[in-house]
């Protein structure tokens, strides 16, 4: 592997449609105390994003989702039990369909939706593109310091 299959992002999905494979999972636990499954995927190329999943009742119904965008059968959801670290294994080598989109922040992506390999592609905005900067005039600069909002409490590192 050189350098330049580091180039534009590592080797993580960037945002658009792609097929991917579940290759790997891991249970953690949520700063909140609720416990949580992250699948790992990746595409032909091997690159790859995390999923992640809320191991609470009210919220299964997503992992539901994306185990039945996985193609698991009837049985295998009837045997399904998210909170059996085990039953997580029957997603492994399954392909799915993922859209991958920026976060709030813009800085990561993150999976959004996903649905069967094969299937209909679900409507999903394009990334915003990055905004044009203006050189500013030899010798100026382009800060302006009554843009500046003054500093917040949550600023300050102490």
């Amino acid at each position: 592997m050189s350098l330049a299959d580091y180039e534009g992002g590592g080797m993580y999905l960037q945002a658009g449609h792609h097929r991917v494979r579940v290759t790997d999972f891991r249970i953690f636990q949520y700063n909140s105390g609720n416990d949580g499954v992250e699948f790992e995927v990746k595409d032909e190329r091997g690159m790859g994003q995390k999923v992640s999943f809320v191991l609470v009742d009210k919220a299964f119904w997503r992992l539901a989702n994306f185990a039945r965008a996985c193609g698991i059968s009837d049985a295998e959801m009837k045997a399904y039990e998210p909170s059996q670290a085990n039953s997580h294994t029957v997603l492994i080598n399954r392909w799915v369909m993922v859209s991958v989109v920026p976060q709030k922040d813009g800085k990561y992506h993150e999976v959004g939706e996903c649905w069967k390999d094969g299937g209909t592609a679900p409507a999903v905005a394009a990334p915003s593109p990055e905004p044009e900067v203006t050189p500013s005039p030899a010798g100026r600069s382009n800060f302006d310091p009554d843009r500046v909002p003054p500093p917040a409490d949550s600023d300050i590192p102490f």
